[in-house]
Parts: C-alpha cells; structure tokens; sequence
C-alpha cells in the first residue's frame, strides 16, 4: 500500500480524552500514532464521536482542535487545526 501521508507519523500508545462543545462527557481513547499535522486514534466502536473535537492529553495540559478525516471500526484518523 503507498504511503498518502505528507509527514511520517510516530507510534505511541497515550491515553487522551475527546471533548467536544455539545457532548456531556468526555470520550476515552488511545492516541496510536501522531505528527504536527494529525494523529491515528482508537476508540470504542460503539461510542459515536463527533466530526469536530477537541484532544485533551496529559490531564487537560495539552489540547488539540481535531477534525475527523477518516474512520475505520475502532480507529480514527484526525487532522489538527492550524495553531494560530
């Protein structure tokens, strides 16, 4: 399979949490791989997740606006939003 990626993307396995405006609650996940640009998640396909959230890591330390670019089951993958 070719590589569609602009950037190389780096394997963690990190706890995170999805916010979103309207959702009560936050959604647990695990962040499986990450750039500047974007990140691969696991979550549990039975939960639905919003288009547009946001990423807490770290206890709330650490936050990232997300857009959801693709899904597949129990993996998603995201696109940061420009840091302004």
């Amino acid at each position: 399979m070719e590589e569609l990626r602009r950037v190389k993307r780096t394997q963690v396995f990190k706890h995170a949490r999805i916010m979103a405006g309207s959702f009560t609650g936050a959604i647990d996940c695990v962040v499986c791989d990450i750039t500047n640009l974007g990140a691969g998640l696991r979550v549990s396909p039975t939960i639905p997740v919003p288009d547009n959230f946001d990423l807490i890591f770290d206890s709330a330390l650490f936050a990232r606006n997300c857009k959801v670019r693709w899904r597949s089951g129990q993996r998603l993958g995201v696109s940061f939003a420009q840091l302004s």
